[in-house]
């Protein structure tokens, strides 16, 4: 019965895309034209230009070259086509980006289409902004703008609407304000694993987001308790490894143009040789801390330099060494550009979209002294982590009725 009920919802849907438009018997791949456009015989989930149609089941009038295999194949008038537009979401000023099935990269695009109204797609290709009159077609529609980054820096307001200040105390009024984390969804934020506690004040208790300065107005400062602390449990506060937890705050936060979430490395390919380190912490070995959270832009140091940087030895909490698979370092071979005491647990960054939204790639860990010419600070690689973030952060849950029908089969 069920699988008589697919096929029939199958029929419909091809009848429904097919409808009683021409069809020019034509294979994959082959050149097409119809109307004002040139196009290419392409398989219908891959033609971007009928995202729009597709997301508001208004699909689209082009022609079909053929309806031989599982969807039909259409006069595509891209000029390149793309991966599946059931996975995608279009944005009028980023461009497009793809859910891959990794439960913290489909989150972000979710959390990004929330908080930012997004077009469905061009419908008219002639009138769409990247139509190339000469070749007839829609070209660069999956650019996406990657702004560049800056040195040392006072961080603008909502420039970094993600970045969490923790706090350690009984109440708000004797709170000490210390390291740093990312906030990753409604209720969690990621910092570093020596930071749940301090050793004067105890564990961590608060968390605060969508602030500039430390010295904010107290309406601008959004608290949160902290509900639930969760270092991973491979980590030793003997040494510097797994250096990497999770704090769950009471109720959620309040999304906003100052408070929103960040993303997180999921594909340790993409090359990651100039970042941002952010936080409150000092301003220099030995200096006060920031009032205005700092932004520096820092460089990769290969493996070689950090085993340099970070030599075996208990003096150092590297008992067996600097682990590339886990840890990385990142500095300034030219310049005194490092993160300091005080920036623990903050993210190591880099810009992913105009919106200000972030993927954090590593969390600040250790170094020796700050801001020595040519030296690097110590992180935590988050893309090891993150199967241990999905399961606490985005758990699975299954639905009562869905078993009910198994135990009736």
């Amino acid at each position: 019965m069920y699988y008589l009920i697919f096929i029939l919802l199958f029929i419909d849907k091809l009848v429904s895309i097919s409808g009683t438009k021409e069809v020019l018997n034509l294979p994959a791949g082959a050149e097409c034209a119809y109307g004002k456009y040139n196009g290419t015989c392409t398989e219908y989930y891959a033609c971007f230009a009928i995202y729009g149609d597709y997301r508001d089941k208004d699909y689209a009038a082009m022609p079909n070259c053929n309806l031989d295999g599982d969807s039909p194949v259409v006069c595509c008038p891209d000029c390149e086509v793309v991966d599946n537009i059931r996975t995608a979401e279009y944005f009028d000023d980023i461009g497009i980006r793809y859910k891959k099935g990794t439960m913290a990269h489909d989150k972000c695009i979710e959390y990004l289409s929330a908080l930012y109204k997004h077009k469905t797609g061009p419908r008219d290709p002639v009138n769409h902004s990247n139509w190339k009159e000469k070749v007839k077609c829609v070209s660069d529609i999956a650019k996406i703008p990657r702004p560049t980054l800056a040195g040392g820096r006072n961080a603008k307001r909502d420039d970094h609407p993600h970045m969490a200040l923790l706090g350690y105390g009984a109440d708000l009024e004797s709170v000490e304000w210390s390291c740093g984390g990312s906030v990753i969804s409604e209720k969690f934020v990621l910092t570093a694993a020596h930071c749940v506690s301090e050793s004067r004040f105890g564990n961590v208790t608060y968390v605060a987001v969508g602030i500039l300065k430390r010295s904010d107005p107290s309406e601008v400062w959004q608290h949160h308790k902290v509900k639930r602390i969760i270092p991973y449990p491979e980590y030793n506060s003997s040494f510097v490894y797994h250096d990497i937890a999770l704090l769950e705050i009471e109720g959620e936060f309040n999304f906003s143009k100052t408070v929103q979430p960040a993303c997180l490395d999921t594909d340790d390919m993409i090359s990651t040789r100039e970042v941002e380190a952010i936080g409150w912490g000092e301003l220099g070995h030995r200096k006060g801390l920031a009032d205005t959270l700092q932004v520096v832009n820092l460089e990769e140091f290969s493996t070689e330099e950090c085993v340099d940087q970070y030599p075996r030895g208990e003096r150092n909490r590297l008992i067996n060494g600097f682990d590339d698979v886990i840890q990385m370092c990142y500095g300034s071979h030219n310049d005194s550009k490092d993160t300091c005491k005080g920036d623990s647990g903050g993210p190591l960054q880099r810009l992913i979209n105009k919106h200000h939204q972030y993927e954090v790639i590593g969390v600040t860990s250790s170094g020796s002294k700050c801001g020595i010419k040519g030296g690097a600070g110590l992180y935590t690689r988050v893309e090891p982590y993150i199967k241990w973030i999905e399961d606490i952060v985005w758990p699975l849950v299954i639905d009562p009725d869905a078993l009910k029908f198994f135990d009736n089969l």
